[in-house]
């Protein structure tokens, strides 16, 4: 895919981005993606460098439960876990219907 195709990877992993942003979550997650060289920024590389992040709260957030004593808490955490693999899956499926109704258009 070029920059110019329709949902492009590049195009998917922006939208991905601003909807990370929008969550307020990953705010550390985004300062690093910002300083990657704009060609890594695709989607496989966004799934991966989320993905990463995502553990790292789940894991801070289930420490943080237990020392204060909510170790039931982690639920939560499994929660945020499949909504969030449901979110990327999601996305990568409005983008491939997008992209495939956007060709149908054109030819």
């Amino acid at each position: 895919n070029d920059a110019n195709t329709p949902n492009s990877n590049a195009q998917l992993a922006q939208t991905g981005v601003e909807t990370m942003t929008k969550s307020g979550i990953f705010t550390e997650g985004y300062l690093c993606w910002a300083c990657c060289p704009t060609v890594e920024k695709i989607w496989v590389n966004f799934k991966t460098h989320f993905n990463k992040e995502h553990t790292n709260w789940k894991n801070l957030s289930k420490m943080m439960a237990k020392e204060a004593g909510f170790g039931a808490n982690s639920a939560t955490a499994g929660d945020l876990s499949q909504g969030l693999a449901e979110a990327f899956d999601n996305l990568a499926m409005a983008a491939a219907t997008n992209k495939t109704a956007f060709e149908s258009l054109t030819t």
